[in-house]
């Protein structure tokens, strides 16, 4: 896997563990954005900052390393009024505006939060959003969110055993 592209709405694959021996890999930021990598989870609320030209030596990394970039938060912004539910909620309540959220919009939900959530709008109305997929959290009922652009960069990853 010497170079993967990461965009900021999902996580991916930058690095699997070696089959055999001490397992190490060593990750270049080759692109113009911050990466943010760690587990399957990773967000760039919760990844290991991975600067445009910097390398991050990964010593002991036993498992797979996946990788996300970054976002620019967009207008429209939102508020919910309810929480959502979890594990199988994909609506958000809002008081007013939620027509301002087009199909496919890509949003950020509890940015900057351990609980941040990157997801796709399915549908609104003038009370609701509702996106393609549940919610990993359940977020309260003043949890703010908005739209996104996503940010693109490469990450090499080198691995290797001793």
């Amino acid at each position: 896997m010497p170079y993967t592209n990461v965009s900021g709405t999902a996580a991916v694959v930058v690095s699997y563990p070696p089959p055999s021996g001490h397992p190490h890999s060593i990750l270049f930021n080759t692109g113009l954005q911050n990466a943010y990598v760690g587990q399957s989870g990773v967000s760039s609320a919760t990844g290991l900052v991975l600067a445009p030209g910097g390398r991050i030596d990964m010593a002991n990394a036993a498992g797979t390393i996946y990788g996300i970039g970054g976002f620019n938060q967009t207008t429209p912004y939102g508020t919910a009024n309810a929480a959502t539910s979890y594990p199988s909620g994909s609506t958000i309540t809002v008081a007013s505006g939620g027509t301002a959220f087009a199909s496919a919009t890509t949003i950020v939900v509890e940015p900057g939060t351990p609980r941040q959530e990157i997801a796709t709008v399915f549908s609104s109305n003038a009370g609701s959003v509702v996106t393609n997929a549940p919610f990993t959290f359940a977020h309260g009922s003043a949890t703010t969110f908005s739209a996104i652009t996503p940010l693109l960069t490469t990450v090499k990853a080198e691995r290797g055993t001793s």
